[in-house]
């Protein structure tokens, strides 16, 4: 009995060994687990911190390409307003070099028109001086003429004091202004 007992306390004693061996390594396992756990919580209050950026940046970007967009958009649609200003404008551009044609020609054809009317007032005027100086004393007679004879002196008095000559060039003057209007109106007629 006495070989029973000691058998039951050598089992019961090498039970206490295993109970404390397990004992020891379940605390161990326990801090190890506790240990992880905190390591854990850390890395989820991180992730948690992470995902708050994250979603707060994305936030952030997604406005900021809201408003890219936006402001795209509104720069399309300056673009195409301005494409419209540009064609008008050339296409004003192109009305006016065609008018500046059309006043070029007409002013060419004006101008050659008086050259033309002044070279055949000068051959006129070359040509027909003296019937125009006869003109001129045949106009001074009938005006004369047209006079009351009360005071025929005081009138040949001042026909006498104008010079010929004078009389000559204020009617060349005149005819040359009075071709230059007809040159000018004959050349607008022929357009």
């Amino acid at each position: 009995m006495r070989a029973e007992r000691l058998s039951i306390f050598s089992s019961v004693e090498e039970l206490q060994a295993e109970v404390e061996d397990a004992t020891t390594e379940l605390k161990e396992a326990q801090a190890v687990s506790s240990g992880r756990l905190a390591v854990r919580r850390q890395l989820q209050t991180e992730l948690s911190a992470c995902a708050e950026d994250f979603s707060s940046e994305a936030a952030c970007q997604r406005r900021s390409t809201d408003a890219l967009r936006a402001q795209r958009a509104a720069l399309r649609s300056e673009a195409v307003e301005l494409g419209r200003e540009l064609q008008g404008c050339v296409s004003r551009g192109d009305e006016l070099v065609s008018e500046n044609l059309r006043l070029r020609t007409e002013s060419a054809a004006i101008e050659e028109a008086e050259e033309r009317t002044r070279s055949e007032l000068q051959r006129f005027l070359a040509s027909e001086s003296q019937q125009l100086l006869a003109a001129g004393q045949r106009c001074r007679q009938l005006w004369l003429d047209g006079l009351p004879a009360a005071e025929p002196s005081r009138h040949d008095a001042f026909v006498e004091g104008v010079d010929y000559e004078t009389r000559l060039q204020t009617l060349r003057e005149a005819a040359d202004r009075i071709s230059c209007s007809n040159g000018v109106s004959r050349s607008s007629s022929q357009r």
